[in-house]
């Protein structure tokens, strides 16, 4: 424990900021943390959709478990402001915010009905039918490839790059693309989607 506290304002509830502010609560300082949606576990929700992902589902609900334990004050479905930092009159902001979706456009044509973002297929859980292409084979990709493809969907990922899963770790490279194998998965690589 510290000598003197200090006032820590965490500003996102995913793996980072559950993370982070627990870790500065567990040290003696006063932190309050505030999440944007309505519930702490950012892209760990994405995470642990595909049935391979049993333990990101372990991991999450741990975070979620310490932080609700703890006392910590903690705010849900709020985006932070210059007047809310204020209130809390803190001493260190840890701002933990996560990423966004890299929003793909094509040119003009009659398909973008039928094109979604990767994370509002795992988050909502929509088990689309048919042919399905999936563009980009980093781990999202893969996982929204696999989440598909155990719904019934006949799937093909599109990469760029000469290999899929670039800078995933690699013996979960290796075992997702055995799964993906299994499920009958198609995998172009080297090809650059220009219009759908």
């Amino acid at each position: 424990l510290i000598d003197v506290p200090k006032r820590v304002l965490v500003v996102g509830g995913g793996p980072g900021g559950m993370e982070a502010a627990f870790t500065a609560y567990s040290l003696g300082h006063k932190v309050k943390l505030i999440e944007e949606k309505e519930k702490l576990g950012g892209q760990l929700w994405h995470a642990a959709v595909p049935d391979s992902k049993t333990e990101i589902r372990k991991l999450l609900e741990y975070h979620i478990h310490r932080i609700d334990k703890s006392g910590m004050e903690l705010e849900t479905e709020k985006r932070v402001d210059l007047e809310d930092a204020k209130m809390f009159k803190p001493e260190h902001i840890i701002l933990a915010t996560g990423a966004t979706p890299i929003e793909i456009s094509f040119p003009a044509d009659n398909a973008s009905d039928n094109v979604f973002q990767a994370m509002d297929i795992l988050m909502q859980q929509m088990p689309l039918k048919g042919d399905v292409v999936i563009i980009g084979g980093g781990l999202v990709g893969l996982d929204t490839a696999e989440f598909l493809a155990s719904k019934g969907a006949k799937v093909t990922i599109m990469e760029m790059n000469k290999h899929v899963g670039e800078g995933v770790e690699w013996n979960l490279k290796k075992m997702k693309l055995r799964s993906l194998k299994k499920k009958g998965i198609d995998i172009i690589t080297r090809a650059l989607v220009k219009k759908i």
